[in-house]
């Protein structure tokens, strides 16, 4: 089985297994908080590191890109791909039933990325004599440590095993009552740990990568420096209207066209003001309208960010481009550029440096790292993955093409070059990687398609699919594959891909019985067409059989692990009534089984009914002891010997309202 598939291939726990899994782990609170606790005291083998600068001779090493002397290999993508993957199912194991070919290629390209990068902040490093010592890993180790531990205190919060309100001594006795160790115990195993990984060549260099971006750009800090002046000029401030595109509330239009198209009008003579009210997509301010709202920019915030750097360039009065920021197109005019050095300034001065320090330092590196890679500067021996690298800078870059018809153009161009690669098949990471890129390129152009074109990509739909579930055969690309093979009259393409979508079917919610019928109407079709014989019939009749088996015994399942008796656990009783209902009407579930539903619901009205009773007993109790409490104080006297006087001043000093 090829590595990549491995690292993506879902399974699904039987329910014996999960019933075994649930048990043995207890609370699945806890369980979390215990993965945590394992992430801060372990660090380095939860995710750190892709990049090895020095392969072993006891493992193999495959060079898929190298910056100056500085490789990537693919084994460590490989591992960083599966960590990523494990941490997303571990977060939460929803996402196991979502990971499609789609987000498998997201996660593979994500990690290339990660990688490069890693590689060309090396390579930084090294050009300007930058060496991550010792010292200087375990200081950075501790302060994730720390960060962790925050993170920690909220998500027991989060959790309901903290209170919003509680101290540092109640933070410290629930870690000690959930995982046997306070604080100061987590962070002194963390640094034993970290010292101890630090002697080991290849889990320092793990932490290098992991900490050598950060390490580099806190350098860079040191050596910036900002004077009074120049950090007052940091806040003169452009003071601008725009119309802005949202693209949210335009999904049947290209954004970037609207945008290019008011422009033109404003060009042509409309008030810029006018243009506002028209076509902007932002919300007026309170008691204002569109075009009395202003968008304010600091040098800051200009400098900082390329997408409106261009507003830097404009007079007064004077119109824009069209700009693509993170939220979309829009067209801006300046109205005023001025000084606005904060009233606290003095006060708060140091605090504004250090921001202003840190904005200079990572622009410095971001537009150093983009130097590299825009020049040429990653040399590939991988093409599916250059693909996957330069598919994942589209995605996440703001200087990416914008309007709908470019996003297409540059897609198809990747999506071109990655189905080349399929029908190669000889690149190095193997087939599997390039077949998931090229389906989840392919998808994002028909997905930026208007829904009524899509069926003029059925064609490339259809070769896409053929060659993505070779590798991922998931139960709804093959029912996409049996549709596509049907509306071509292929009979046994069809036929093998509906008996592979029927066995691959192992969700048992309302979206694995939208596949069922799906499925079942698929096979009804192609036996009415004559397109599929008797014996392939049955076959597929078999693997629904056993599906609908599967299904009642999930729903027992369901019905034997509700313990809850509160809100929760009313929703998931009401829910498997319902869900039975359906079953039994549609025929789906057996007599035996639907018995054993009803027999488990009734059971959990009884000790629900106790449960209720218990509560309310409870809280009477606790009501008559508060009243017994409140009239026990009452009974005593006050600090004065009896019930102090309106006037009573418990504070020292004259009595309000005295005028003393």
């Amino acid at each position: 089985m090829p590595y990549f598939h491995a690292v993506f291939e879902v399974k699904t726990l039987s329910i014996t297994k999960t019933r075994t899994f649930i048990e043995k782990s207890g609370c699945g609170y806890v369980t979390g908080i215990v993965l945590m606790i394992v992430l801060i005291v372990g660090m380095v083998y939860y995710g750190f590191g892709n990049r090895n600068d020095s392969p072993t001779a006891s493992r193999p090493q495959t060079v898929v890109a190298a910056v100056g002397k500085h490789e990537v290999y693919l084994e460590d993508i490989q591992e960083a791909t599966a960590r990523a993957t494990e941490n997303l199912v571990q977060s939460n194991p929803a996402f196991q039933a979502s990971l499609g070919p789609e987000f498998q290629a997201m996660i593979l390209a994500d990690q290339v990325v990660m990688s490069v990068n890693e590689a060309v902040i090396a390579e930084i490093a090294g050009r300007e004599n930058y060496v991550l010592t010792d010292e200087k890993i375990l200081q950075l180790v501790m302060e994730q440590v720390d960060s962790s531990i925050l993170q920690l205190r909220f998500q027991m919060m989060q959790q309901g095993m903290l209170k919003p309100d509680a101290t540092e001594q109640d933070f410290q006795a629930a870690l000690k009552l959930n995982v046997g160790k306070d604080v100061a115990e987590l962070k002194a195993e963390a640094e034993v740990t970290a010292q101890e990984n630090l002697k080991k060549p290849e889990e320092r260099r793990k932490y290098e990568s992991q900490f050598l971006g950060m390490g580099l750009l806190e350098s860079y800090r040191n050596k910036t420096k900002v004077s009074d002046d120049e950090l007052k000029k940091s806040f003169d401030t452009w003071i601008t209207k725009r119309v802005f595109i949202d693209p949210t509330k335009h999904t049947d239009e290209d954004p970037h066209e609207i945008a290019e198209r008011v422009r033109a009008e404003i060009e042509g003579g409309l008030a810029f003001e006018s243009a506002m009210e028209k076509y902007s997509d932002d919300t007026a301010p309170e008691g204002k309208t569109k075009s009395e709202s202003n968008v304010n920019y600091t040098l800051a915030n200009l400098t900082y960010d390329d997408s409106i750097r261009p507003i830097m360039d404009l007079k007064k009065g004077e119109v824009s481009e069209v700009l693509w920021t993170s939220s979309g197109p829009a067209v801006y005019k300046l109205i005023d550029l001025q000084p606005k050095v904060p009233e606290n300034f003095e006060e708060l001065k140091e605090n504004f440096r250090s921001t202003r320090v840190n904005e200079i330092a990572s622009k410095k590196l971001q537009d150093e790292m983009k130097q590299i890679i825009d020049g040429g500067g990653v040399q590939w021996q991988s093409e599916a993955l250059k693909i996957a690298f330069e598919w994942a800078r589209m995605r996440n870059s703001l200087t990416s093409p914008k309007g709908k018809k470019e996003i297409a153009a540059a897609l198809l161009e990747l999506e071109n070059r990655a189905l080349e690669v399929v029908q190669e098949n000889a690149d190095i990471v193997g087939g599997q990687p390039p077949a998931l890129i090229l389906y989840a390129i392919f998808n994002q152009r028909l997905q930026s398609l208007p829904e009524a074109e899509r069926s003029s990509l059925d064609e490339r739909k259809l070769e896409v699919l053929s060659i993505v579930t070779e590798f991922d055969a998931s139960a709804d690309l093959l029912i996409e594959l049996a549709e596509l093979r049907l509306a071509k009259g292929d009979g046994p393409g069809a036929t093998d891909a509906l008996k592979q979508a029927a066995q691959a079917n192992a969700d048992f919610t309302t979206v694995g019985e939208g596949r069922y019928t799906r499925i079942q109407n698929l096979r009804n079709q192609l036996v009415a067409k004559k397109l599929a014989s008797e014996e392939d019939a049955a076959a597929i009749d078999t693997e629904l059989a056993t599906w609908r088996i599967d299904l009642a015994d999930y729903l027992v399942y369901l019905a034997e692990s509700n313990q809850d008796f509160g809100d929760m656990g009313q929703s998931a009783y009401n829910e498997i009534n319902s869900r039975l209902a359906a079953l039994i009407s549609k025929g789906w579930i057996s007599d035996e089984a639907a018995t054993e539903v009803r027999r488990l619901q009734s059971v959990w009205r009884e000790e629900k009914l106790k449960f209720d009773k218990e509560e309310e007993q409870a809280r009477k109790e606790a009501e008559e002891e508060a009243k017994a409490a409140e009239a026990e104080k009452a009974k005593e006297p006050g600090p004065t010997g009896g019930t102090p006087p309106s006037s009573f001043n418990p504070l020292p000093g004259p009595a309000p309202g005295s005028g003393n």
